[in-house]
């Protein structure tokens, strides 16, 4: 039961009271017959039509209270789907490819979106997307060690038979593995440096005349950053904070790029990379391992495309609740609806019903639908053990512009996309998941390096009213300014309405803004195409490194910085420079060219 019918009902009850005495006082002859002349009045009739009374209208008030997060959820699902549905689960998997096939020589790309099944004995399987492109090559990594105190070389071994020449290989994403302080260490002297890696055969010496350099940066590849495995337009920033606050790890990639011209060179089955870290050296020194950086991962969502049981529509009731599987209702909730076709009795064929007051909301003699959230009731309370807060999807149906009538309408073929809810981070907590990619392929096994992570349901009314409130101060306000103070504060505030309170990590790494300055520039735009200028602003971020502790201040700087991308306004760029409170400068970032989603 809702407690704020509760409180509705006790301030109800206490204003007839309290109003009763006064209405005594005033009028002391008519109100003996009701006894109202004491704050409990002795007739218990009386006492009762008061209570009874009290309740209806604190019915009433709570349903005044809903209409307006009804109306910030109707205003959300136009404008950012997204915001009002659930993060799903997320990991990073390693495909190991299967070496012997002389296959891979010419790469096997598993594509984005391609479906992943984890299983575990005793459980329903869950079912994972990938959100990047992995290429598999006859590659392993053949040692990690330090060469002259400041130089990393990462040595790769080409396997089946191939020598390196025989690769079209180009470019190569890394992942770092790990959780603690090794791992963020690593991360930051991969791209803090000057953003140069040189390539070569293996124990070719170094020298003018045959180094094979390959100088490019490193590009951060946070989770969420591709669109296209997201059913659903709407806020990318604001999307790519959700995801890297609920899963930092997924974030913790890196890419080699540019190796092209030293693989056609190199005739032998090993090539020397060297990654110059400066001095974090002399840490990295007792850590290194071949552990510490993997090849072939990308990070997957437990998010996937489903049609739902069937609904009947009979005209009873306005809502009707959409059930993915009735075998498993507990195992699936509803991210997003993609299509509805409603087929009416009597009738062949089948017609497709339109979101109301969407883009598409044009088609005079179309059918309109509607979708709402609901928390769901779970055994002993509204989250179950993983901390999740489920939810059930509910649609109605418009024809026409007025509320569909008839009993026995017919039913209706919803297309939705679904995730697992809990299911994934239980899963993996009950003796691990084994996954398994169905498409086949030269692979070996798929092998989970981090995650799953804890899904996050959807936001309740109060914050959905804070989702709606960044979309007008994102419009109006600016969050950055010359104030490094009242510009963390706007950030911290943005943040805050992006996470879940039970997220204590996420909660601590906000608090470590420290400042967030702007400075106006002048450059050239970034990306191909004729040279051209343009203004942008160069940001100043301050982060506290014990509050970035658990994350890294780096990697928490690289998702910021594709988010103040992704927040500017088209035809500007973002500069992105990270300070610490503790050592001062630490990483800038290239120029990027502004992507604010135009409403």
């Amino acid at each position: 039961m809702d407690d704020g019918l509760l409180r509705h009902y006790e301030e109800e009850l206490r204003f007839l009271r309290d109003s009763g005495v006064e209405f005594a006082r005033a009028y002391p002859a008519v109100a003996s017959r009701l006894g109202l002349d004491d704050e409990r009045t002795a007739d218990p009739g009386v006492e009762r039509l008061l209570e009874g009374l009290a309740f209806l209208t604190a019915r009433i008030q709570r349903q005044m209270d809903a209409g307006f997060p009804q109306f910030t959820e109707n205003l959300l699902s136009l404008i950012d789907p997204s915001a009002l549905a659930m993060v799903p689960s997320m990991a990073v998997l390693r495909f190991e490819p299967d070496i012997a096939e002389r296959s891979l020589a010419a790469g096997y790309r598993v594509p984005m979106g391609t479906p992943v099944r984890a299983t575990a004995e005793a459980m329903r399987d869950c079912e994972f997307r990938t959100s990047r492109d992995v290429t598999l090559w006859p590659l392993a990594i053949d040692g990690i060690d330090l060469l002259h105190g400041s130089v990393l070389r990462l040595r790769l071994r080409c396997a089946a038979g191939c020598r390196f020449s025989d690769l079209s290989l180009d470019e190569l994403p890394l992942f770092i593995p790990g959780n603690g302080a090794v791992a963020n260490f690593l991360y930051e002297a991969l791209i803090c440096p000057a953003g140069v890696f040189y390539a070569m055969a293996a124990d070719e010496p170094m020298s003018g005349e045959n180094r094979h350099a390959a100088i490019h940066t490193f590009s951060i590849s946070p989770p969420a950053d591709e669109d296209d495995i997201y059913p659903d337009r709407g806020n990318t920033a604001l999307r790519t904070l959700r995801h890297f606050l609920a899963f930092p790890q997924g974030g913790r990639f890196v890419r080699l790029a540019g190796l092209a011209p030293a693989v056609r060179s190199c005739h032998g089955d090993r090539l020397d990379l060297h990654i110059p870290v400066g001095s974090r050296a002399s840490t990295l020194l007792k850590t290194l391992d071949d552990q510490c950086l993997a090849l072939f991962c990308t990070p997957v969502l437990n998010l996937f495309r489903k049609r739902t049981e069937r609904i009947l529509v009979d005209g009873k009731t306005d809502d009707i609740r959409v059930v993915v599987d009735r075998s498993r209702p507990r195992d699936y909730d509803v991210y997003g609806i993609e299509s509805v076709h409603m087929r009416h009795n009597g009738r062949s064929g089948a017609h497709p019903l339109h979101p109301a007051y969407s883009a598409t909301d044009t088609h005079n003699d179309a059918g309109y639908y509607r979708i709402r959230r609901s928390p769901r009731m779970a055994a002993g309370g509204d989250m179950d053990q993983a901390g999740y807060r489920h939810s059930d999807t509910f649609i109605s149906i418009v024809e026409s512009g007025v509320q569909a009538e008839p009993a026995g309408m017919g039913e209706l073929s919803i297309v939705a996309w679904c995730t697992n809810g809990a299911l994934p981070y239980a899963m993996a907590h009950r003796g691990g998941a084994t996954f398994v990619l169905d498409a086949g392929g030269p692979v070996r096994g798929v092998r989970c390096m981090a995650g799953p992570s804890r899904a996050m349901g959807p936001p309740p009314p109060d914050r959905q009213l804070w989702h709606a409130l960044a979309y007008v101060s994102r419009s109006y306000l600016q969050l950055a300014c010359d104030d490094a103070e009242a510009g963390a504060a706007a950030l911290r505030d943005l943040l805050r309405s992006q996470v879940d309170g039970a997220n204590a990590p996420a909660g601590r790494l906000i608090d470590g803004i420290r400042g967030l300055r702007s400075e106006p520039a002048f450059r050239r735009a970034p990306g191909p195409g004729p040279v051209s200028f343009a203004r942008g602003l160069r940001l100043l971020l301050t982060l506290d490194d014990d509050a970035c502790e658990s994350v890294g201040a780096c990697l928490a700087a690289a998702a910021l910085e594709v988010f103040f991308a992704r927040y500017a306004a088209l035809n500007t760029f973002t500069e992105t420079v990270l300070e610490t409170t503790r050592r001062g400068r630490v990483a800038e970032w290239p120029a990027r060219a502004g992507r604010c989603v135009l409403l």
